[in-house]
């Protein structure tokens, strides 16, 4: 598809959306208490390369003054969940699934740590994933030009939130429990994708 070229004036327009997760982003970020880790249910990546590659001229500037959207966004609604790590699975199961008594570690949004996905397995599938869910959302993204060389944009903000929240039920919900860590570390060949952040072939472990 051929990009139309347009020239778009930004004077006397705010900015309301931000994928940066550090500045100009007026929202800050963590990493997170070790052995978990804040994970981007959107992640800056996918997000940078899912714009790049849409089909939408000035697609920039139409999502930065038109969609009000904050990569940085916690609560419920937010673009954040806390993960576990491998090392918290260690600490939770033993390395190797033998503790006996499994500790109960529990997510800051209250997820215990057997119903959640690991953020140290297969992040850059996810990444990968995301981005194409991410760029079939820009391509709707439609810009019209008025009078006076005004322009306008439409707001995707309804898309973005609804693809949060389906990530985030991909990384919530699981069975990543001590019995099928043991599975995992005896050989399984796909106890591992009850960890993984998506599904892959190889066991990480």
């Amino acid at each position: 598809m051929t990009k139309k070229k347009q020239h778009l004036s930004v004077k006397g327009k705010d900015r309301i959306f931000y994928s940066e997760r550090g500045k100009p982003n007026p929202k800050s970020y963590a990493s997170g208490p070790r052995p978990w880790a804040n994970h981007h249910v959107l992640p800056i990546s996918s997000v940078a390369r899912s714009i790049s590659e849409a089909e939408v001229e000035n697609l920039q500037k139409a999502l930065r003054f038109f969609t009000q959207w904050n990569i940085n966004d916690a609560g419920r609604s937010g673009n954040l969940i806390r993960l576990p790590t491998r090392r918290a699975f260690n600490k939770a199961y033993g390395k190797r699934g033998n503790r006996d008594i499994p500790l109960l570690l529990v997510s800051i949004e209250g997820h215990p740590i057997g119903t959640l996905a690991c953020h140290s397995w297969a992040h850059m599938r996810y990444n990968s994933e995301v981005a194409k869910k991410l760029e079939a959302a820009w391509n709707n993204v439609s810009i019209t030009i008025k009078k006076c060389g005004d322009w306008s944009a439409n707001n995707v903000r309804k898309r973005l939130l609804q693809l949060q929240t389906e990530w985030k039920g991909t990384l919530t919900g699981r069975a990543s429990t001590i019995e099928n860590w043991k599975a995992m570390v005896d050989g399984d060949e796909d106890a591992h994708n009850r960890f993984t952040m998506v599904e892959v072939t190889e066991s990480p472990f």
